[in-house]
């Protein structure tokens, strides 16, 4: 993360992620697990933070586009160090101002980002290491921070070495306590920005992220996961890089409440914003992938990105969007309708009266790229996970979604959908279906629970037409036609 991005490079370190997986398999698991054996966590915070990077001096967005009521902080970047401890101004002050007045009337925190990957296309990782190992730069340092952080009206500082090495985790310790205590004494707060668990650019991100102790991390009041521009030959930030980089810290005992993830709102190695993907072709919202050239386009569409949203929900304390920008403009007539912030906030806001442990076992349903939202108040059921770990899914409401006349007899407890030239029978408490007449095999019966009949939707599914597909890691089910 920097005023200039890093650019992908080289093949995926296949030996260094195979080492993080064996020792996140052996690592202890910071939680504890219910009767039944299922791993369980603390229950979600009343304000899951939702945390958006705003770099000032990339872009020429309107500050009118930004959607502040998202936002539980704003991370503005970026502030430069320099060798001696000083701080080069920033460029936008003006800017910097409107959108701390705007925050705050929408009881958004706002932070400035210090550092980032390099300055000039220069990486800055020497002068923080410069700075680290002097007692006298750190004083100077973490003054001209704090000074910059009053005058602003700010509310904290997020950290951005990029990336500490065993050899100067001391000197990274020194400088966060020593800025951490004094932020505290003028009730500001500090984060930080943190490595995922995979190879960027050539850094040994495993020893970036080993390096920051448990002291380290007591100084925070969350650290964000990039969890993107993994070195690759396809996706610079697929889902079980987030799910592998929560896992670690969650491994290493620190509390779900203080990890943030980081998603990416940018193509690698294009380095296309997700707005200008859309603006080209609407439906690539909905993709990871555009053909788009001199260079590939490989990123977050609408579903991973609800993917993502949903496993932090259900396994730490917040997601963090970079860069906020880059997002399509929500006010948009034809566009708004893709804004990935607008669709995390609405996730988001659904399941936020969940414990982090119910989180983890909701059942969401996308048709056609289009979440289908159920509720206990439309009284049509919602999907759960049975004992038997299979998904039920209330049927008339999919049936229905995809255009099929649905019925139900009562004197043969038979539902019974139609479409087109397909009749699909299903049986209550039975393990096949009838498509046409035609007996198909079912592993599971559908049963009636308060009035709804549910069922393992596949089979039906497919019976019209449609392939389905299930996302384990954010319990979601992905019907196509």
């Amino acid at each position: 993360m920097g005023i200039r991005k890093r650019s992908l490079k080289g093949l995926c370190d296949v030996i260094l992620i195979i080492v993080i997986v064996s020792m996140l398999v052996t690592m202890p698991v910071a939680a504890f697990a219910d009767e039944s054996g299922n791993r369980q966590l603390n229950d979600i915070n009343d304000k899951f933070r939702v945390v958006g990077y705003y770099c000032g001096d990339a872009f020429n967005n309107p500050i009118e586009e930004v959607q502040f009521d998202k936002f539980t902080h704003i991370i503005y970047g970026f502030l430069i160090p320099t060798k001696d401890g000083g701080l080069i101004p920033i460029e936008k002050k003006d800017e910097l101002a409107e959108i701390v007045s705007r925050a705050h009337k929408s009881g958004t925190k706002v932070f400035i980002a210090v550092g980032g990957y390099s300055y000039q296309n220069t990486p800055l990782k020497e002068v923080f290491e410069t700075i680290g190992a002097s007692k006298d730069l750190r004083e100077n340092f973490t003054d001209n921070l704090l000074k910059f952080v009053i005058e602003n009206k700010l509310d904290g500082v997020d950290f951005d070495w990029e990336y500490p090495r065993y050899a100067t985790a001391v000197d990274y310790e020194a400088t966060v306590k020593l800025l951490s205590q004094k932020l505290k004494k003028e009730g500001k707060e500090l984060s930080a920005s943190v490595a995922g668990t995979g190879a960027a650019d050539g850094v040994n991100a495993w020893e970036a992220i080993a390096s920051i102790t448990d002291e380290t991390v007591n100084c925070f009041s969350f650290i964000n996961l990039m969890s993107y521009d993994l070195n690759s030959d396809v996706n610079h930030s697929p889902l079980w890089f987030a799910n592998t980089s929560i896992e670690y810290w969650l491994n290493r005992g620190v509390n779900a409440d203080k990890i943030v993830l980081g998603m990416p709102l940018y193509a690698g190695p294009s380095w296309i914003q997700y707005r200008d993907l859309v603006k080209s072709e609407a439906q690539n919202a909905y993709h990871d992938y555009a053909k788009t050239v001199p260079l590939e386009s490989y990123y977050n569409g609408l579903n991973t990105l609800r993917d993502k949203t949903l496993l932090a929900l259900s396994k730490c304390g917040g997601v963090m969007i970079f860069d906020i920008n880059e997002d399509v403009d929500w006010r948009d007539e034809k566009l708004g309708k893709y804004s990935a912030i607008s669709m995390i906030d609405e996730v988001i806001g659904r399941l936020s009266g969940l414990t982090r442990g119910n989180a983890g076992y909701h059942v969401t349903v996308v048709i056609d790229n289009e979440e289908l939202k159920f509720s206990e108040e439309d009284n049509m059921g919602v999907p759960f996970i049975d004992a038997a770990s299979r998904t039920d899914v209330p049927l008339r409401k999919p049936l229905e979604k995809i255009g099929a006349e649905v019925s139900y007899d009562e004197k043969t407890k038979m539902v019974k959908a139609t479409k087109g030239n397909i009749t699909v029978q299903i049986p209550i408490n039975q393990k096949y279906i009838l498509v046409n007449g035609e007996s198909v095999h079912i592993d599971s019966g559908a049963v009636i629970i308060g009035g709804r009949t549910y069922l393992p939707i596949r089979a039906v599914m497919e019976a019209f037409g449609y392939n389905v597909k299930w996302n384990q890691t954010s319990k979601t089910v992905y019907i196509e036609n």
